[in-house]
C-alpha cells in the first residue's frame, strides 16, 4: 500500500514525465534501432511500434497512479503491434526484446526524474522500491499478454496460409490449367508423392528435410507431401502412430497428380493390411482388385474356396503352404525349409491342396497368388 508521502512523490514524478512522453518514446525507438538489428525497417511496423511505445508509457502512468500492479489487458496499440509483428514475420524473441529494451530506457528516465522531484534520499528509496515492484511485475505480465497476442495472430496467419496452399493444390490436382505459382514448388521436375495419417504426420513429413518439397494439411488427420526423391522409408517405419503411403516417381504436372493418387491408394491398402509404410508398387495389384470389393471377394472364394471352408488349423496351414510354395517358385525343398517341415511333408501338403482345389497349382499360379494376397487384405479389412 502506498503511503501518503510516497503517493505525493509519485504524483510529482508523473507530472514531471507527462510532458516527456514523446521524448522518452524517441529514446526507446532509437534504442530499438541501435540494439535490435534484426527488427525490420518496415514503415507500418515502425509506426505501430511508435504508437505502442506511447500507449505503454501512458498505461504505465495510469498503473502507477492507481497502484494496479498487473495490467489486465494490452492497450489497443500494443495489441496491434503484436499482431503486426506476427504478420511481418518478426520472431517472438525479437518482439519481447523490444519490450525489455523499452523497459530499460524507461527505468533510467524514472530514476533521473525521481532525483529531480524528490530531494529526500529516504523518500526516494521508498518510492523507488514501489516503482520497482510496479514496473517489473507489470513488465512480466505485459510480456505474457504480448506473447499470447502474437502467437494467436501467428496461428491465424498459418491457418490462413495453409488453407490457401491446400486450395491451390486441390486446383492443380483437379485442373491441368490451374496456376501452381503460389505453391513455390516447381511442378516441372520429378515428384514422389507421400500421404500420411496420424497425429504426428505433419511434423514427420516436414522433418524429412529435402530441399525440394511441398507439404500441406490435406484434412484433419491426413497430410499430403511431394518430394524430389523418395523419402527415407527406414526412418518412416520407425515412427509410431503414423501410417504412410508412397506413390511411384512421376515427372511434371501429370506425375505430380498420378503419384499423389498412388500414394493415397497405397495408404488405404497399407492401413487395411496393418503396414506402417506402404509403397504403391508393392500393393498395386491389391488396390486394383479391391476397387470392386464384392468382385474381389467372389474371386477369392472361386480360387481358394475349399481351403477357406476348412476353418480348422489344417485349412490355415494349407493356405500358408500354398503361399510359400508359390513364392518359392514351385520348389518343395525351398518351401519346406521356409516352413520348417520336411520335403516329404511339403510334398504331401501340395498334393492335398491340389486335390481340394480340383486342379494343379501350376495351371492357376497367377490367379492363386493374387487370391491369397487379396484374402490376406480383405480378411484384415
Amino acid at each position: 500500500m502506498t503511503t501518503i508521502p510516497e503517493g505525493a512523490v509519485l504524483e510529482r514524478l508523473l507530472e514531471r514525465l507527462r510532458g516527456d512522453v514523446d521524448r522518452i518514446a524517441d529514446l526507446m525507438l532509437a534504442a530499438h534501432r541501435r540494439e535490435i538489428p534484426d527488427l525490420p525497417a518496415d514503415d507500418d511496423l515502425q509506426l505501430a511500434l511508435r504508437e505502442a511505445v506511447r500507449a505503454d508509457l501512458l498505461e504505465a502512468a495510469t498503473a502507477f497512479r492507481l497502484e494496479r500492479q498487473l495490467p489486465e489487458s494490452l492497450p489497443f496499440e500494443t495489441s496491434h503491434l503484436a499482431r503486426r509483428a506476427a504478420r511481418s514475420r518478426v520472431s517472438l524473441p525479437t518482439l519481447l526484446r523490444v519490450l525489455r529494451v523499452g523497459q530499460r530506457v524507461m527505468w533510467r528516465e524514472l530514476c533521473a526524474a525521481l532525483e529531480e522531484v524528490e530531494p529526500d534520499p529516504a523518500l526516494r528509496e521508498a518510492t523507488l522500491r514501489l516503482l520497482t515492484d510496479l514496473m517489473f511485475e507489470g513488465g512480466d505480465r505485459l510480456s505474457t499478454l504480448q506473447a499470447e497476442e502474437y502467437l494467436a495472430e501467428r496461428d491465424r496467419i498459418m491457418r490462413s496460409r495453409e488453407q490457401m496452399r491446400l486450395a491451390v493444390v486441390q486446383q492443380v490436382l483437379a485442373d491441368a490449367a490451374a496456376d501452381p505459382s503460389a505453391l513455390e514448388y516447381d511442378l516441372r521436375g520429378e515428384h514422389v508423392a507421400v500421404v500420411a495419417s496420424g497425429a504426428d504426420a505433419d511434423r514427420v513429413l516436414r522433418d524429412i528435410g529435402q530441399t525440394r518439397s511441398l507439404v500441406v494439411q490435406g484434412g484433419p488427420d491426413v497430410v499430403w507431401a511431394w518430394f524430389g526423391t523418395e523419402p527415407p522409408v527406414e526412418a518412416l517405419e520407425r515412427v509410431s502412430g503414423v501410417s504412410v503411403g508412397i506413390g511411384r516417381p512421376g515427372a511434371g504436372r501429370e506425375g505430380f497428380v498420378v503419384s499423389h493418387e498412388q500414394a493415397r491408394a497405397a495408404l488405404s491398402v497399407g492401413r487395411a493390411s496393418g503396414r506402417a509404410v506402404t509403397r504403391f508398387e508393392a500393393v498395386s495389384l491389391e488396390w486394383l482388385a479391391t476397387r470392386d470389393r464384392a468382385a474381389a471377394e467372389r474371386f477369392v472364394v472361386d480360387e481358394l474356396g475349399p481351403l477357406l471352408v476348412d476353418a480348422s488349423d489344417r485349412g490355415a496351414r494349407l493356405l500358408d503352404t500354398l503361399e510359400a510354395y508359390l513364392e518359392a517358385g514351385y520348389n518343395a525343398s525351398s518351401m519346406g525349409a521356409r516352413l520348417g517341415i520336411s520335403v516329404r511333408t511339403a510334398s504331401y501338403r501340395i498334393r492335398s491342396i491340389e486335390e481340394l482345389l480340383g486342379r494343379t497349382i501350376a495351371s492357376r499360379n497367377a490367379e492363386l497368388h493374387t487370391a491369397i494376397r487379396l484374402h490376406r487384405l480383405l480378411d484384415r479389412g
